[in-house]
C-alpha cells in the first residue's frame, strides 16, 4: 500500500466510524459476511475505487448492447453508425439528480443514428432514452449521413418530419414516428433541465425530451440571427454555433453558458460567453471572456463560479498545445465580468492536432478544478488551486492559478477518445469515464486533498 492509499484508508475509515457515531449507530460489525447493495444512498461499487488508480467497472461495453438492443437494429448509414455516438467528437452529458450519462452523437460521415442513450451511474446499466429515427422513415433524398433532409414533395424544415407536418401524400411513405434532429456530432455542447437534454450546436438545434421519448423545441439557425441583431461582428444571420462548442448548465438557473469560440463559422471575434434560455432559446446575456479565444474551453462550476480551461499552440512550438489558461466568472449576477487567468506550476501539453484530443477535460470536486491530459498521461491528474497568487485578472494581466500533477499508479485504461469534459459525481466522490464506444466504463474515487501536505504529521487529517 502506498502513502497516498494508506492516507485515503484512514481518512475514509475515520469519516465513515464518526458518521456513525455522530448517527447514534454501533461501530460493531457483524459477522455475517453480507455486502450491502449500498452504503448511505451510494452503489456497493464505489467501495471498490482506488483514489490512485483508475478502475474498470463491471459494465456493459457500449457498442456491444447497442448492437443488442437497438430497434431497428441496422441500415443506419456512415463508417460507424453505433460507434461514432460516443466516438465522434461526442462527450457524454451527465444529469447529477438522476445520477445518468446521456449519450448522442454520429453526424457527418460517421453516422446518422440519432437516438439519444442512456447510462445509469448508480446500476451500471444502459437504456434508450429517445428512439432512433428508423431508415425506412428517411426520404430518398437522404441518402448519406450529410444529404439533406428533403421530402419527395419538397418539403424542408432541417429534420425529421412526421405525418403532423407531411400533407403531401408523396411524402407521407416517409413520416417519422416523431419529429427528430439528424445525428450530429455534439462535443460538449449540450445542457440538461427539466428532463431535456439542449442542443447547440450546429444549424438544427432542439431538445431531446428523456421523459416523454421525443424531440421538442427544434429550429433552424436561431442563434446567428440573434448575434447578428446583438452586434454584427458576431454573427450572421444565417449563421450557427460551430467546431468545439462548449455548454455548461448552470446548477441554480438550469440555463445555459454556451462558448462562442473563436473561428467558428471564419468569424474570429468571438471570445464571449452566451447565457440561452434553453425554453425559448434565447440569448440572455454576451459575457466576453478573455481566453475564449484561445481555443475551445472545457467548463465547471464552483459554487456559482464558472471556470473554464482553454487551450493554446505553444509559443516556442507549434507541434505542441497546452492547457495554460482561461476564465472565470459569477453566474449569480446578471451583468458578470470575466477575469482571465493564466495556469503556472504543472502544465498540461499534448501533440497539437492530436486526433483524440482538442482540449483538456475538466471537473470540479467545489474546491479545486482538476484536468485530466488523457491521451499523453492518462494515469495522472492536474489540480488547479484557484486562489490566485497574483495578477488582477486583465488579458493583460491574467491572474495566476497554481497547477499540481499528481501522478496515478499505471491502470491500464485504454485509448480514450475524443472527450471535453469530466464530471464529479459529489454524493459519491467519484469521476467515471467511457473511454470508447468500444470499452466499458471506467472510474476513480477523487480525494480532494490529493497534493496537499496531509502527510506531514502521521497521516493525519488537517
Amino acid at each position: 500500500m502506498n502513502r497516498v492509499e494508506a492516507a485515503s484508508l484512514s481518512i475514509a475509515v475515520r469519516f465513515v466510524v464518526a458518521s456513525f457515531c455522530a448517527a447514534g449507530v454501533s461501530t460493531a460489525v457483524a459477522n455475517d459476511g453480507a455486502t450491502p447493495a449500498s452504503i448511505d444512498g451510494m452503489p456497493a461499487w464505489v467501495a471498490t475505487l482506488s483514489t490512485t488508480r483508475w478502475t474498470e467497472l463491471p459494465t456493459p461495453v457500449f457498442d456491444a448492447w447497442v448492437r443488442a438492443n437497438l430497434v431497428p437494429s441496422g441500415g443506419y448509414y456512415g463508417s460507424n453508425p453505433i460507434g461514432s455516438v460516443r466516438d465522434a467528437y461526442s462527450n457524454p452529458l451527465f444529469d447529477p439528480a438522476g445520477k445518468t450519462y446521456y449519450l448522442a452523437g454520429g453526424g457527418h460521415n460517421d453516422g446518422s443514428l440519432n437516438a439519444v442513450f442512456k447510462f445509469d451511474a448508480a446500476t451500471l446499466s444502459y437504456g434508450i432514452a429517445v428512439p432512433p429515427t428508423p431508415p425506412s422513415a428517411y426520404p430518398p433524398a437522404f441518402n448519406t449521413t450529410q444529404a439533406a433532409i428533403v421530402y419527395p414533395s419538397g418539403a424542408t424544415t432541417g429534420w425529421f418530419q412526421s405525418a403532423a407536418t407531411l400533407s403531401d401524400p408523396r411524402d407521407l411513405p416517409y413520416a417519422a414516428p416523431f419529429p427528430a434532429r439528424r445525428a450530429m456530432h455534439a462535443y460538449s455542447g449540450m445542457t440538461f433541465r427539466d428532463g431535456k437534454i439542449s442542443f447547440y450546436y450546429q444549424s438544427t438545434v432542439g431538445d431531446a425530451d428523456v421523459v416523454n421519448r421525443t424531440w421538442t423545441n427544434l429550429r433552424q439557425q436561431t442563434y446567428g440571427a440573434q448575434l447578428n441583431a446583438i452586434s454584427p461582428s458576431l454573427g450572421s444571420a444565417n449563421d450557427y454555433l460551430q467546431d468545439g462548442l462548449a455548454a455548461a448548465t448552470d446548477p441554480v438557473s438550469g440555463k445555459g453558458w454556451v462558448s462562442l469560440n473563436s473561428g467558428s463559422a471564419g468569424i474570429n471575434a468571438r471570445s464571449h460567453l452566451m447565457r440561452i434560455e434553453p425554453s425559448t432559446q434565447t440569448i440572455e446575456r454576451l459575457v466576453g471572456a478573455p481566453n475564449v479565444s484561445w481555443g475551445s474551453p472545457s467548463m465547471a462550476f464552483i459554487g456559482r463560479e464558472l471556470y473554464g480551461v482553454t487551450s493554446r499552440q505553444s509559443p516556442g512550438n507549434p507541434n505542441v498545445s497546452l492547457a495554460n489558461g482561461g476564465f472565470h466568472f459569477d453566474t449569480s449576477v446578471d451583468a458578470p465580468t470575466a477575469k482571465a487567468f493564466a495556469i503556472v506550476g504543472d502544465v498540461p501539453s499534448w501533440s497539437n492536432g492530436s486526433p483524440r484530443q482538442e482540449t483538456v477535460p475538466v471537473f470540479s470536486d467545489d474546491v479545486s478544478i482538476w484536468m485530466w491530459n488523457y491521451v499523453s498521461e492518462p494515469d495522472a491528474l492536474y489540480r488547479i488551486d484557484v486562489t490566485p497568487t497574483g495578477g488582477s485578472g486583465t488579458g493583460a494581466d491574467p491572474q495566476l492559478l497554481r497547477s499540481t500533477r499528481i501522478a496515478l499508479d499505471a491502470s491500464g485504461i485504454p485509448p480514450v477518445a475524443l472527450t471535453y469534459k469530466l464530471d464529479y459525481i459529489r454524493e459519491w466522490g467519484v469521476v467515471m469515464i467511457l473511454p470508447s464506444a468500444t470499452t466499458k466504463w471506467w472510474a476513480i474515487k477523487v480525494d480532494r486533498r490529493l497534493g496537499d501536505a496531509i502527510f506531514a504529521n502521521g497521516f493525519e487529517v488537517p
